[in-house]
């Protein structure tokens, strides 16, 4: 699995890119954790092996990396927020799902010291564990399987990814502040 850092890096993503195509209404910071917690929904499949013992690794990656299940889930949570909204936001009908189904796909990226390696991307149609052949993130789990205490291994996971998304995060940023500012010269 990647860190949570990486899956935090992934909702900051998804929220700016709703903010940079919903320019009619207001995104705040609670916005920002609303989906930080939505690009790590899929994780909590793993309280229940925290709560009762060692991991049950066996029901992690299965169920809730599903497109199924994060499918239903980021389009019931658009409708959601649709329903209560005074003023519906039509970019999280969009956001919101991609959000939580690049989850799997962040998870698919990362080598595994557990087997079986990748997500049951196709559940409940295939059992099948679906992977990258060429991962280029390393799972929490295998810093640990290595002798890494926990923290170290989180450390060493969420660095990687801080790398990764940070960059490309830094990169979008870059994106939209060219265009800004081509649209102002234009304007001028």
């Amino acid at each position: 699995m990647s860190s949570p850092v990486g899956h935090a890096f992934v909702g900051l993503i998804f929220f700016t890119l709703a903010k940079r195509f919903d320019q009619q209404h207001h995104y705040s910071w609670k916005w920002l954790i609303v989906f930080i917690i939505l690009a790590g929904l899929p994780d909590l499949d793993i309280i229940d092996g925290l709560a009762s013992g060692p991991l049950h690794l066996i029901q992690h990656r299965t169920v809730s990396h599903s497109l199924l299940f994060t499918s239903v889930v980021g389009f019931s949570c658009a409708w959601f927020s649709h329903c209560i909204l005074k003023k519906p936001r039509p970019t999280l009908w969009y956001t919101f799902p991609a959000t939580i189904i690049s989850h799997p796909f962040m998870d698919m990226c990362c080598m595994h010291s557990i087997l079986p390696q990748g997500v049951q991307l196709f559940w409940p149609f295939s059992t099948a564990f679906a992977y990258t052949p060429l991962p280029f993130m390393t799972s929490i789990g295998t810093f640990t399987a290595y002798g890494n205490p926990f923290w170290l291994a989180f450390l060493k996971s969420g660095s990687l990814e801080l790398v990764v998304f940070g960059s490309l995060y830094g990169f979008l940023r870059l994106l939209f502040y060219l265009q800004d500012r081509q649209k102002a010269l234009l304007d001028i």
